[in-house]
């Protein structure tokens, strides 16, 4: 027996690899960059490239101050303002305090290339100032809510070095280059090594940035008297969505781990049996992330949490190989090593379809075009494949050098065989009946699915992201811009009469649109100085302001808006995301169509930005899930027809799993609950363990049949053998899935309590439908 023979140096081995995949394991990096959550070709796309490239990355910091007098409390603000200033990485703290004033009183043109006066300033008109920061449109829901009781301090970090710069600068060149005209090899090899080389340099600005919001969490601590004090902005929200990531790995993980361990103290009461199950989940976990470690992949915020889902997945494996060892021991006492061969010859074959199902299920995440779904789904089916491999060579070798025991009487049917067996035969058409009723009114639900959703809606009400963000939309501008990028082939063609006529007709129309509170753009601008001037400015004078201006002054009030010698301009919309009635994709059509009709036929205009990248993702999710739905259907039935050479056995086994796939998705459409990142998984998920369930159902029962048994005998023994251990996997996986009701990402919430009704439904359509379908239709079905 070469189980005997090597048992100890596969031990040896196994945990070798596992000391080398802990040291691989410090290398897994977290990505929740809005990077990371994108579509790869909007990415790649050149209007998101352009506007990174001229516009940058919006890497600030707005601290919100709820206080209901900032005025009579200003010395303390601006306190607070200085404090926020000796942080090293900040390098500017704008609040109504310092910002430039220009009606306080009104200021003449000329005056641009001075520094302006602000709140503090002997010349300011304090009455007139705090009335402009309501009327100015720079300021307007920007530096103050209307009513004074919101005021915020914009936080700008320290940029990257020139060096540093001018890589990512030169990566964005390239990825243009590859859209418009393809690359040559030298510049294909050149742009890998750019890639490598902007991963870890973003890796270590994301360090900087995570520091920078802590020292700046430390310092807002110290002012608390002044009032509620909330951080907002894209890095704040990152950081806050890693916190939670982290939160959840070593909870949940922690959560799984002692429920999977309770659990099996109640089935085994052996330690033995335990420590093998457990270890074997704990070592497939920890070589998983060891060779995400090695090829330098990241977890982002769908796959962060497959530690404790493959546990929990692979531990039914796990319980498969032990429960018919123990039965074979138990049927036919002898040395552990020939319960062990007979074991791995028995089940290897139903197992080995079981865990491809499965890994199937996951591979069919691969098609999606959602690279955080993609990469779930390749960690998850390495995972799987891990775990199936340690199940045939780990556990067997771990039987044989611990000898296991266990009190589970495997010899004699338990009473609920017989109960089972009872209900089945009185209860047939009813049990048919319900099923066929939940999968008809659950189809119904499917055609109400959306995706829709509300990024403030994943986590949870009393969390400070969904305050601060609630804030920004009810008080403030919004909490999520779209940008409209406009290129002309034409130098300063948006400051001509012409050009600045385009961008009010724009402006001006986006203003209009029920789901925008604010427009930011060069008309901004525009306005403001006809304003100051009393008259609108001709191209002569825009141009000398322009020209004169000083760099600080043009750096607030024209570089957001124009870029490249005027050739680009953009158009910046503030949406809020709390907004109930808002229908991203409705609004970006409208936006389309408005642009099409741009007199100026030479003029390129896209919509892009985060609002934009975010709405992309949604609308591919329900193409995502119908190609996942259809290609692991696809997959699997064509295992079944390999592995059973039959279809009647392949729609037998298909059918009960149409229903909790069913249930789950007409689930989300009656509670219309949107499709996410997470939901999109379930369907695969639990098709590839319901399978997983049947599979080894009847390829047991069609074992028990050939023995010449009755289809009853054949039943309770069937049910006493593959039975229990698929009830046990069924108590013990949807126990594992309903403790990520302690998630605070609420995506993971719907995650686990969703997966774990799909578990049930297959652990018990399996257990009676199928039992059912046979006794109605005769035991030709299995032939």
């Amino acid at each position: 027996m070469s189980f005997r023979k090597y048992s100890g140096l596969i031990i040896g081995l196994t945990l070798l690899v596992t000391i080398i995949a802990c040291y691989f394991n410090q290398r897994v990096k977290f990505d929740v960059s809005v990077d990371a959550l994108a579509l790869t070709q909007d990415l790649n796309s050149g209007s998101y490239q352009l506007a990174r490239k001229y516009f940058g990355e919006d890497e600030s910091i707005a601290v919100l101050v709820e206080n209901h007098d900032p005025f009579q409390n200003i010395d303390e603000i601006s306190k607070l303002q200085q404090q926020l200033l000796k942080i090293p990485t900040i390098i500017e703290a704008d609040s109504f305090i310092n910002v430039p004033l220009l009606f306080s009183p009104p200021i003449y043109l000329l005056e641009l290339n001075l520094p302006l006066p602000n709140f503090t300033s002997e010349t300011t008109d304090k009455t007139m100032a705090k009335k402009e920061f309501v009327n100015n449109p720079y300021y307007h829901k920007m530096i103050m809510s209307t009513d004074y009781r919101i005021s915020t301090i914009v936080l700008e970090l320290m940029p990257q070095s020139k060096i540093n710069r001018s890589i990512f600068k030169r990566k964005g060149e390239l990825e243009l280059q590859k859209i418009k005209n393809g690359l040559s090899q030298s510049q294909q090899e050149e742009l890998h090594d750019l890639k490598i080389k902007t991963q870890k340099l973003t890796q270590k600005r994301n360090h900087i940035v995570a520091d920078t919001i802590e020292q700046v969490r430390t310092v807002t601590h110290q002012f608390k008297h002044l009032g509620k004090i909330f951080l907002v902005g894209i890095p704040v929200v990152t950081q806050d969505i890693l916190n939670f990531m982290l939160e959840d790995l070593l909870y949940l993980g922690s959560l799984s781990f002692l429920s999977m361990l309770l659990v099996l103290i109640v089935i085994f009461k052996k330690l033995k049996p335990i420590f093998i199950v457990m270890s074997t989940g704990i070592i497939s976990v920890i070589w998983a992330t060891g060779v995400i470690g090695l090829n330098n992949r990241h977890l982002t915020i769908v796959s962060s949490n497959f530690p404790p889902l493959l546990f929990i997945i692979g531990l039914s494996m796990s319980l498969y190989v032990m429960m018919r060892y123990f039965e074979i021991q138990s049927e036919q006492p002898s040395e552990n090593s020939t319960a062990v061969f007979e074991t791995v010859k028995k089940v290897i074959e139903p197992c080995g379809y079981s865990a491809l199902t499965t890994i199937v299920g996951f591979v069919s995440l691969l098609i999606s075009d959602i690279s955080p779904i993609v990469d779930f789904g390749f960690i998850m089916s390495l995972g799987l494949l891990i775990t199936f491999i340690l199940c045939f060579v780990f556990i067997p070798s771990c039987i044989i050098i611990l000898n296991p025991q266990t009190t589970l009487k495997l010899k004699t049917p338990g009473k609920w065989c017989y109960t089972l067996l009872n209900m089945n035969d009185h209860y047939r058409r009813h049990i048919i009946l319900a099923f066929l009723t939940l999968l008809v009114i659950f189809s119904f639900g499917i055609f109400h699915l959306k995706v829709e959703n509300r990024f403030i809606d994943y986590f949870k009400p009393h969390t400070n992201i969904v305050k601060g963000l609630l804030i920004v939309d009810q008080k403030l501008a919004g909490s999520t811009t779209l940008e409209v990028l406009l290129e002309s082939n034409q130098p300063n063609y948006w400051i001509s009469d012409e050009g600045r006529t385009e961008i009010k007709d724009i402006h001006v129309w986006l203003e209009a649109q029920p789901e925008i509170q604010k427009v930011m753009s060069f008309h901004t601008f525009d306005s403001t100085m006809e304003k100051i001037n009393r008259n609108p400015l001709k191209l002569p004078m825009m141009k000398m302001i322009l020209n004169h201006m000083s760099d600080d002054n043009e750096r607030v009030l024209v570089e957001p808006y124009l870029a490249n010698n005027q050739q680009f301009a953009r158009l910046v919309a503030y949406i809020a995301d709390s907004n109930q009635a808002l229908d991203r994709n409705a609004l970006i059509k409208r936006i389309e169509s408005k642009l099409n009709t741009l007199e100026n036929k030479t003029i390129k205009s896209n919509v892009t930005g985060v609002y934009w990248l975010y709405n992309n993702v949604l609308q591919s999710l329900f193409d995502s899930q119908i190609k996942t739905i259809i290609m692991v259907y696809y997959c699997i039935g064509l295992m079944l027809l390999i592995l059973f050479r039959s279809w009647k056995i392949t729609l037998l086994i298909l059918y009960p799993n149409f229903i909790p796939v069913t249930v789950v998705l007409g689930l989300l459409g009656w509670l219309n609950i949107p499709l996410d990142f997470m939901t999109i998984t379930i369907a695969a998920i639990s098709v590839g363990l319901s399978v997983d369930f049947a599979i080894q159902f009847i390829y047991r029962l069609r074992e028990e049949l050939n023995k010449k048994r009755t289809l009853d005998d054949a039943l309770i023994n069937t049910y006493n053998s593959v039975g229990r251990a698929i009830l046990t996997t069924t108590i013990t996986t949807s126990i594992g899935f309903i403790l990520f009701i302690f998630s605070n990402f609420n995506p993971l919430l719907y995650f686990g309590c969703l997966t774990s009704l799909a578990i049930l439904l297959a652990g018990a359509a399996t257990l009676t439908l199928i039992p059912c379908i046979i006794k109605t239709f005769g035991t030709k079905l299995l032939t």
